[in-house]
């Protein structure tokens, strides 16, 4: 049985895809700035692809067009690598970024004990194994020596669900003024991006006073 949220944290949602770099080095740093500072994490899955095709008023589902242009889309290749190299977390060029499987996974283990486990094991099975997340096999083995019904409720929760939880976490996210991943909600406050946890943490030190 999962353990309750501690209310004598403060909490604050994190919005994700794990197609995201920028998502995956948030990953790799948060759980520990999250317990130097008593504060409960909540990680919510959700679409990028969906969250981009709502700004421009597009079909959720619509088809992905890559909304920068090039010197943009060159600039952002070289700053993730940068990124790598400075914070030095490994990084390889993932061998598909079809992250849907591993999100609906993620959205129906909500509260599950095994759910973290799992999502850390995508985030290496993807950035640093370069395997491909949508495939049962690489979702099962993200859980494999938890427990022994682990990999059934994987399989379960693929087999029951079609996209739709994702498309409504999604819409939901976008509702609260989430536009893009990861994003950081805070109260009424968003905060875009992994570089934004110098700014949380002044906000919650300001909460705390």
């Amino acid at each position: 049985m999962t353990a309750l949220a501690d209310p004598s944290k403060i909490s604050v949602d994190l919005y994700y895809d794990y197609r995201s770099p920028y998502a995956y080095f948030l990953s790799r740093f948060l759980p520990d700035f999250a317990a130097q500072r008593s504060l409960n994490v909540c990680w919510r899955p959700v679409s990028v692809s969906i969250l981009l095709n709502l700004q421009v008023d597009k079909d959720p589902w619509a088809a992905y067009e890559d909304p920068l242009p090039p010197i943009k889309r060159a600039y952002l290749l070289s700053d993730v690598r940068r990124r790598a190299r400075y914070l030095n977390i490994p990084l390889k060029t993932p061998a598909s970024l079809n992250s849907l499987s591993a999100l609906k996974v993620s959205l129906l283990l909500k509260d599950d004990p095994v759910e973290p486990v799992f999502r850390e094991r995508v985030w290496h099975a993807l950035w640093v194994e370069q395997r491909d997340v949508s495939d049962l096999d690489v979702l099962r083995r993200c859980v494999e020596g938890e427990d022994k019904n682990a990999i059934q409720r994987v399989e379960q929760a693929l087999d029951a669900a079609s996209p739709q939880p994702v498309e409504t976490a999604s819409l939901d996210a976008f509702r609260a003024g989430i536009f893009g991943v990861p994003s950081f909600k805070y109260g009424d406050e968003v905060l875009f991006g992994s570089d934004q946890l110098p700014l949380l943490d002044r906000m919650l030190t300001a909460t705390r006073r």
